[in-house]
């Protein structure tokens, strides 16, 4: 939210959030974003319901971006609700067939999460009308994998890190060899 804010001014930027603490509110308003929050025990989805009137006062919403399967469902949802003129876009930093065997906690149980994150993942992804895929590795997975289930790759962005926030990358043309994959 911060870097499209300072990116333009041509936009106003409203995150939603479960919860926010008043520093944290005070930040996002010292960077032009306006936090919409539950309290500390709320659900994402609550939001919705609690700050709902909020929510519907909002005007000229192009875009509700998801991040991942922790608020893909939900950006979907705001956007179907609410907004049905704005651009549902899903970003994807890593996948879960990659994180969940490092996670601890979840030793015994891992492969079954694992399978169930990703299919969450793809799901967001096959039905949101942009997919921002943080570097080529990951555009690489998420286009193979959403050909798979017959969608095409002009709704991917490849996102390359490091780069100036004035920068536009532009999609590959063809994916690199797929060997072993």
């Amino acid at each position: 939210a911060y870097a499209v804010a300072s990116y333009t001014n041509d936009y106003q930027v409203v995150c939603i959030t479960a919860a926010a603490t008043g520093v944290e509110t005070d930040q996002a308003a010292a960077r032009s974003v306006t936090l919409i929050s539950g309290d500390a025990e709320s659900e994402l989805g609550l939001v919705f319901t609690k700050r709902k009137a909020e929510i519907e006062r909002l005007s000229n919403v192009v875009a509700t971006v998801g991040h991942g399967v922790f608020s893909g469902e939900h950006a979907r949802h705001l956007r179907d609700s609410f907004f049905p003129q704005a651009v549902n876009v899903h970003c994807v930093h890593t996948t879960p067939l990659e994180t969940e065997t490092l996670k601890e906690h979840r030793s015994e149980t891992y492969v079954t999460e694992r399978t169930q994150r990703m299919e969450r993942e793809l799901e967001n992804a096959c039905v949101a009308d942009l997919v921002v895929c943080v570097g080529p590795r990951i555009r690489r997975y998420m286009a193979l994998a959403l050909a798979r289930r017959g969608v095409g790759e002009d709704k991917l962005l490849e996102l390359v890190c490091g780069f100036s926030d004035r920068r536009v990358t532009t999609p590959r043309t063809a994916l690199p060899s797929t060997h072993g994959v």
